[in-house]
């Protein structure tokens, strides 16, 4: 009778544990379908739902880092800036090399350029020795960008670097030269 009785309480906490377990799985099943849509939403939003200066930005990147870096990337989770590599890592601008730094930060300038161009007549842009930080690979790529933006939009490039004159001269040859004395 003793025995019977500890069977029936083990069964009963049996049960219990049975029921615990079912309803755990069904919790952990809402939550992995929950996870998973959510990070298909993050997806869909950092693939397809960027702003349109991040990207323009992505595109001048892309360009002055020969594919190397594809995409200027606004995280939809805690909104920080990124890019992401031809591979798909993903990095954020302070764990860039100086020189892709900068490459970075003329793309968003010009991004913001373009931009704002759409909406208003363009106006000049200033540039004061932006180029004297990259190697010249890096100075060949970025001048080719900021010509191909000369032709919609004035540029006023100053600079005490004889070379980088010479390559803007070669790279972009209709552009004007004043020497300020």
């Amino acid at each position: 009778l003793g025995r019977s009785e500890d069977r029936s309480q083990a069964r009963l906490r049996q049960e219990a544990i049975l029921a615990r377990i079912d309803q755990a799985a069904e919790e952990w099943a809402v939550l992995t379908l929950c996870r998973t849509l959510l990070d298909d939403t993050r997806r869909i939003y950092e693939t397809e739902r960027q702003p349109e200066v991040l990207l323009h930005a992505s595109e001048f990147f892309s360009r002055m880092s020969q594919g190397r870096w594809r995409r200027v990337v606004a995280g939809l989770e805690r909104g920080d800036i990124f890019v992401e590599s031809a591979s798909g890592t993903q990095v954020l601008p302070e764990n860039l090399s100086r020189g892709t730094g900068e490459q970075l930060y003329l793309s968003m300038r010009l991004a913001l350029v373009r931009e704002y161009s759409q909406h208003v007549e363009p106006l000049p842009v200033i540039f004061d020795d932006i180029f004297v930080n990259f190697d010249p690979e890096r100075t060949r790529r970025s001048i080719e960008t900021v010509g191909e933006l000369s032709q919609t939009h004035q540029i006023l490039l100053f600079t005490c670097h004889p070379h980088l004159l010479k390559l803007v001269e070669e790279i972009v040859p209709d552009a004007k030269v004043y020497p300020l004395q």
